[in-house]
């Protein structure tokens, strides 16, 4: 840019947009400071159109990140629900883990005034939040009961991703971590100081690196390379219209590795949701991952792309094919059909669904519902027609 030229860009511009919004649209100030932040200034700066568009996709990606991390702790209180360390499940733990590796890694960038680093890391840390964690963590959030210990951890562990989240995000975007700070619920907010910047930079305790040793953390390295490449296989046979949702598909997965998938099968029934799939079967050789073309999509990694996801070069195999037995109606999961209607009242439920749903309302009837939402569907076709 050249002031003598006529061709800068005007901050006021950037953060309030110019008389039409459309072809100018306002920013606001956090997008500007997180361009500010992401530029390498040791080389050619560079501002225009495209490049406020990316950093504007940018920051809409930390802030609705974070406004999901808040909007599952709206009924958590860390002083009465929170559930301790050593009861976390493994894989939660590895989570602690890599957010204590994530806010060591953002202070010491910020002391040495490389905010570049500062924001790469947070975004790194944002794609595996939303990728991983947040992604799996979904299911216990929404389909388990309010009060269970498996919803309860979850939501410890958001709780403590948001407190490290917001230090790392206040210094570029201090609008968006100063709004997110005054709105914290209650509970939460009863801990912390009146405003994020009298915060400072949360504590983070020693077990939530020890707490995770080399090997565990090496089995999680490897768990997420193989829940990647499940991954491509059902967007392969979404494409292929073998399955829907990832509830539809049943993955069989092969590691060529002897010790690591001896590892796999000891834990399987804790990856199976971790994986997202209805079922996860680990299996002894590659030629148990295919079947039938028209009904399997199959694929395989090996050599120095198998090492970067956690595994030996040997590699692994992954297969998915549409999942047999019934849908449950809340959690979506596939389940074989003896399973299902535990309750009388609800035959389109699992054996996990019932309780939670009979802990709400025991008098509910889901056939008496689902008769008068039929009835009443049936009555406005009616009255359509006669029109």
């Amino acid at each position: 840019m050249s002031k003598s030229l006529g061709n800068v860009v005007d901050p006021r511009l950037v953060i309030e947009g110019g008389k039409n919004l459309k072809t100018e649209p306002a920013y606001g100030a956090d997008t500007l400071r997180l361009w500010v932040a992401s530029a390498d200034y040791t080389s050619d700066v560079l501002i225009g159109a495209n490049v406020l568009k990316q950093t504007s996709d940018a920051y809409r990606k930390l802030r609705g990140t974070l406004r999901f991390l808040m909007g599952n702790v709206s009924d958590f209180d860390p002083n009465t629900d929170a559930v301790p360390y050593d009861e976390l499940p493994p894989f939660d733990k590895y989570v602690l883990k890599r957010t204590a590796e994530f806010a060591a890694e953002t202070k010491k960038a910020y002391e040495a005034y490389a905010y570049a680093s500062a924001v790469t890391a947070t975004q790194t840390f944002v794609a595996f939040l939303s990728n991983v964690f947040l992604d799996v963590s979904k299911d216990r959030l929404y389909v388990d009961a309010p009060t269970s210990k498996t919803r309860r951890a979850a939501q410890t562990v958001i709780a403590e991703v948001l407190s490290r989240y917001l230090a790392a995000m206040a210094p570029i975007t201090p609008h968006t971590a100063e709004e997110a700070h005054q709105a914290m619920p209650e509970a939460m907010k009863a801990s912390r100081a009146r405003s994020v910047f009298l915060h400072g930079w949360p504590e983070t305790p020693d077990t939530w690196i020890s707490g995770v040793d080399e090997d565990e953390a090496a089995f999680w390295k490897m768990a997420l390379g193989l829940r990647s490449e499940t991954n491509k296989a059902i967007e392969a046979a979404r494409g292929d219209k073998i399955v829907g949702a990832s509830l539809e598909a049943e993955a069989r997965v092969f590691v060529a590795d002897e010790t690591s998938r001896a590892a796999l099968k000891e834990r399987v029934d804790e990856l199976a949701p971790f994986f997202l799939v209805s079922s996860l079967v680990l299996v002894d050789d590659a030629d148990d991952v295919g079947g039938d073309a028209s009904s399997t999509v199959a694929v395989s990694v090996a050599g120095a792309e198998a090492k970067a996801l956690g595994l030996t070069e040997a590699g692994a195999s992954v297969g998915v094919k549409k999942v047999g037995g019934v849908k449950c109606a809340r959690c979506w999961g596939y389940h074989a059909s003896e399973r299902m209607g535990s309750d009388e009242k609800h035959p389109e439920l699992c054996p996990r669904c019932t309780p939670v749903v009979l802990a709400v309302d025991p008098k509910m009837d889901a056939r008496v519902v689902a008769a008068e939402a039929k009835a009443k569907a049936e009555a406005e076709a009616a009255a359509v027609e006669a029109v």
